[in-house]
């Protein structure tokens, strides 16, 4: 028993001989470094610069994917808005012989019937033969030319569907961007969150709702640009279509008139297809204007559904968070300015970015205001054309059913309806020609002030370049 206690002290002894030179090792580290222990335990301060740190990161991050998203549809505008250089100028000159040529018959048929007012018996078959063959000649020349441009509309979406300009792609990228956005915006946050006790903590949360503001901006913008280009497209796909078949059931009236001559019975089918041409050509202008109307809704309301948004004007908003957020870095405590980083380069780009949009939408209003204008003038001078040639259908219908016994009667009808007629044909050949003119005035004088559609979304992108430079730059 005696030599159990010795060996139990022995032990002793021999523990505290090995734990003495370590707490003396330790207790001499301790006093070389005496932040040591210190660091052993988390420091909330740190944590709170962290996530300051961190939430400046994603709202620089947040900043530039929304100039990114703007980038994105304003060069989608440019490629949907895109048609072929030489578009405007043959489909101007093949109208303008189509209604050259319409002009023409009509003056030989006037002038024949006017030749032999009073002796109906002595008009040429043969005057009206020809006149038949120039109107027939226009209907080819005007179906051609709108046929050529629907063709030309077809390959134009096939190209920007291969080079990712589509309207689907557009949206699906849109909607990717937005999700990226989100994401970003919900981390911020949630950081923010957590730092309600911080002094900056209502700046980031103003700075939040300013980025919200020009995010739901940047979707109703986005959600105008795709309907438009969208309805644009598929409205003046309507009015080639309604032309062609216009000008197709010309060429049928047409062809029918000439086969009379033969076959007198076909007059009376020549005469109903004449009724139907005319009245396409009357309603192509109001129907499309309409079409247009109605698809920029439809395509609107289906893209806010596919976005799962609910698209509106955010500037107001937008411009009232800024003021916000402006007042409350002026009057923020200098020992707080570190936690929210530059915000004067900040406040810069939001009111620069701001500023210049307020600028471009005034140099559009004027472009805008005139396409207005003209398709106003297509809208009221279409049917006055289109109603000029069912008045010469109208009263050769009258001729022909009530007054086909009456050879005076009848041929004095044929003269008002192709009085009325060459009047309605000419101010067609003539209005077109005028406006054809005014566009090349107004493109000249608005391409040497720098204010044509194109130049004005270049002069946008240069813009966001230069807000990205702004964010980008050292501090």
């Amino acid at each position: 028993m005696p030599s159990t206690k010795i060996i139990a002290v022995a032990l002793q002894v021999l523990l505290i001989a090995l734990l003495l030179p370590m707490r003396a090792a330790i207790a001499l580290d301790q006093n070389q470094n005496p932040n040591q222990n210190q660091n052993l335990n988390p420091d909330p301060n740190g944590d709170k610069q962290s996530d300051s740190a961190e939430i400046l990161e994603l709202t620089n991050k947040l900043l530039f994917q929304e100039l990114d998203l703007e980038r994105f549809y304003v060069k989608y505008r440019i490629y949907g808005n895109e048609e072929p250089k030489t578009r405007r100028v043959r489909f101007f000159a093949l109208q303008q012989a189509a209604g050259g040529a319409f002009l023409g018959s009509n003056i030989a048929n006037t002038i024949e019937t006017a030749k032999h007012f009073r002796s109906p018996g002595a008009v040429s078959s043969r005057v009206f033969t020809r006149s038949g063959r120039t109107g027939l000649v226009g209907s080819v020349l005007g179906m051609s030319s709108s046929s050529l441009e629907l063709a030309s509309n077809g390959y134009v979406a096939v190209s920007n569907k291969i080079k990712g300009h589509d309207p689907g792609t557009a949206r699906k990228t849109v909607q990717s961007r937005l999700k990226t956005i989100d994401d970003l915006s919900k981390r911020r946050d949630e950081l923010v969150a957590k730092n309600k006790d911080s002094a900056a903590y209502e700046l980031y949360v103003e700075e939040g709702l300013v980025l919200k503001t020009f995010r739901d901006w940047c979707v109703y913008e986005f959600t105008d640009v795709y309907s438009d280009i969208k309805s644009n497209q598929s409205s003046n796909n309507v009015f080639y279509a309604l032309d062609i078949g216009a000008y197709a059931v010309s060429l049928a009236s047409y062809t029918l008139g000439l086969e009379s001559t033969k076959h007198e019975k076909l007059v009376y089918p020549a005469l109903d297809t004449g009724f139907v041409s005319d009245a396409l050509f009357t309603a192509e202008a109001p129907m499309t204007v309409i079409a247009n109307k109605r698809l920029y809704n439809f395509y609107w309301t289906r893209l806010a559904r596919q976005l799962n948004e609910k698209p509106m004007d955010a500037e107001e908003d937008a411009k009232k968070q800024m003021y916000k957020l402006e007042s409350l870095a002026a009057y923020a405590d200098e020992s707080t300015k570190p936690l929210f980083g530059n915000i004067a380069s900040r406040l810069a780009i939001y009111s620069f970015w701001s500023v210049r949009y307020d600028k471009y939408i005034d140099k559009r209003q004027g472009e805008i205001r005139r396409q207005s204008r003209i398709a106003l003038q297509s809208e009221v001078s279409g049917p006055l054309l289109g109603l000029s040639g069912l008045t010469q259908d109208t009263c050769n219908a009258v001729g022909l059913y009530g007054a086909k016994s009456q050879p005076f009667m009848s041929n004095a009808l044929a003269f008002s309806g192709a009085c009325t007629s060459t009047v309605g044909s000419a101010a067609s050949v003539g209005l077109s020609g005028w406006w054809f003119a005014d566009q090349v005035r107004h493109d000249r004088n608005y391409k040497r002030v720098k204010v044509l559609p194109e130049m004005l979304l270049e002069d946008r992108l240069r813009t966001l370049a230069i807000l990205e430079e702004m964010l980008e730059a050292p501090h």
